[in-house]
């Protein structure tokens, strides 16, 4: 019987991983499993627990769960992990995302425009991270719920601390321990700061490494959606990769720059990252370990 691959897209929220679903659902021999649309359907969740809770590394072209969209022969699952720690062997890739813009993308995540931020409880928490200091407050009640279900499915032993701590160590303490495991799984990495700059170059390796052909329908995603569509995490499905977030960290504080350097400056060395004095990131030549293809991993080629 026919049966579809299992690949795992390792990451941390807010890495980018909206845009990049995006631009693989569009190629037709990939499925993606969730968290590409504002809403997952019931088919969709149980296609993501059968990975999560029961270590699925392929499903079968017949089974059920995948509902009317099956890929052809040959084609590959998807699966986005931001948000647990995997407690099966599954292959896969990594999209990374610097802390910084990470922690500020949280504090402004689902909120529209700038005068709407003002006003939204997340918009206040931006405010705050603006200010001198960055502690937690009762407006921040939907970010505290998150850090909360995150620290519980990346390792709950840190819940504790994360759960009582401010916003930006709660998140910075999180995405450096996702980000080493994430790393530890081995597999390819995308950065997000090279992808959305040029995202063909990141694309053809991907593709390449998972054993698909080129298709030119991954750079043009968008246009498959209206102007005004939103996908998971309010991003705007009709919108052309972008750079446009990119500095956006610089506005935070000096004090929580330097915080969150303070607690994941290990982990973002092994992604090519490092910081500078005066709130700018550093984005240096790392291996991006793209070769061999999973295909190409024999006995013979190992040795």
């Amino acid at each position: 019987m026919q049966a579809y691959r299992v690949f795992m897209l390792n990451s941390f929220s807010r890495s980018g991983e909206t845009m990049l679903l995006r631009a693989l659902a569009a190629h037709p021999m990939i499925r993606v499993a969730h968290d590409l649309n504002a809403r997952n359907s019931r088919l969709e969740q149980a296609l993501v627990g059968r990975i999560r809770t029961e270590g699925a590394i392929t499903i079968g072209a017949d089974d059920p769960v995948l509902g009317d969209d099956r890929p052809p022969e040959g084609g590959v699952i998807v699966v986005k992990n931001a948000v647990w720690t995997h407690a099966f062997p599954c292959p896969g890739f990594v999209l990374a995302r610097n802390p910084f813009s990470i922690v500020t993308s949280l504090a402004a995540v689902e909120v529209g425009a700038e005068e709407e931020a003002e006003r939204a409880p997340l918009g206040r928490l931006v405010r705050r991270l603006r200010g001198r200091d960055f502690p937690w407050s009762d407006a921040a009640i939907d970010l505290r719920e998150k850090i909360e279900r995150w620290s519980r499915g990346i390792d709950a032993r840190m819940a504790p601390f994360a759960n009582r701590t401010d916003p930006v160590s709660a998140i910075a303490v999180l995405w450096a321990r996702k980000m080493l495991e994430a790393h530890g799984r081995g597999g390819p990495i995308l950065r997000y700061e090279t992808f959305v700059h040029d995202p063909e170059p990141p694309l053809r390796g991907l593709l390449a490494w998972l054993g698909l052909p080129w298709d030119d329908a991954v750079l043009s995603a968008h246009e498959r959606y209206p102007a005004d569509a939103i996908g998971h995490g309010g991003i705007r499905l009709g919108e052309p990769i972008h750079a446009g977030s990119q500095d956006k960290y610089k506005a935070m504080p000096l004090a929580a720059f330097h915080a969150i350097y303070a607690m994941t400056a290990g982990v973002m060395r092994l992604y090519g990252y490092a910081a500078a004095p005066e709130r700018n990131l550093i984005v240096e030549d790392f291996d991006d370990r793209f070769d061999p293809p999973p295909r190409d991993r024999t006995p013979d080629a190992a040795a």
